[in-house]
């Protein structure tokens, strides 16, 4: 997967079952959703597709340290937010700085299936961030998405030693392009229904700060994973030292 990258847009039919479920109301937080501190924001905001796409999806972001009650509300465009998921959190350790990442993922669940709904993401004190995103169909429908691989990071950083130097004497890491952020725009202008992120995500394991790619990573394409989901599986550079007994604790 070194060095490959593909990218399209398809469209196709949809067979995901017959049958829609109602979203249930929980109780609102929308009073909760006040300005809060810059010093643990919500970060890297974006989407998966649950178990029935139809009628999950799962909302994750990342921050720096423990919070509290993370939790996401939502609604529909027409009613508002109304509703509340919790957020289950998990860690790992980077075994190369040895620094801790707390990831946050809210499952909602019993969503209307072809319906657009909108979301806010947030934990105790920090400011929400928010987004929409539109559920799948049920049954046979015309639906696009976009696929490539290998995407890398727009950031570029620089190292000592491990690539020859360039012109100004600095070491370029040559899987960090503004390419990467080029890329996450013409998703955008596609508008698909989904994207899959078909392995080599962002090249951390090559990284001298993999939490950063990592971070730099989700940043930019929460630009997109924030309206849609971004469904990714794990290809050789998600494998990183130290990092869980096969590398993919960050994956």
């Amino acid at each position: 997967m070194f060095g490959a990258t593909v990218s399209g847009a398809a469209a196709g039919p949809l067979v995901l079952g017959a049958g829609t479920a109602e979203a249930v109301p929980a109780k609102s937080e929308v009073t909760g959703l006040t300005t809060g501190s810059a010093i643990t924001p919500v970060q890297g905001l974006h989407l998966t597709f649950g178990a029935d796409p139809r009628s999950q999806m799962v909302v994750s972001w990342v921050t720096d340290v423990a919070v509290k009650n993370p939790r996401v509300v939502y609604g529909t465009l027409s009613g508002g937010f109304g509703s509340t998921a919790h957020a289950t959190t998990k860690t790992y350790v980077d075994g190369a700085s040895g620094r801790t990442v707390w990831v946050h993922h809210a499952l909602i669940s019993k969503l209307k299936a072809d319906t657009d709904y909108l979301y806010a993401a947030q934990h105790e004190g920090a400011t929400p961030d928010a987004g929409t995103f539109h559920t799948a169909p049920s049954g046979r429908a015309p639906f696009t998405f976009t696929s490539f691989g290998d995407q890398g990071a727009p950031s570029v950083t620089w190292k000592t030693g491990a690539n020859p130097a360039d012109a100004s004497g600095r070491d370029f890491e040559p899987n960090a392009t503004p390419a990467a952020a080029d890329i996450v725009t013409g998703v955008e202008k596609v508008g698909p229904l989904f994207h899959l992120l078909n392995g080599d995500l962002c090249y951390a394991n090559t990284g001298p700060d993999r939490i950063r790619v990592w971070h730099d990573f989700l940043a930019n394409n929460s630009r997109s994973a924030r309206f849609r989901p971004w469904m990714p599986c794990a290809g050789n550079h998600e494998i990183e030292l130290g990092n869980g007994k096969l590398g993919l604790d960050a994956y």
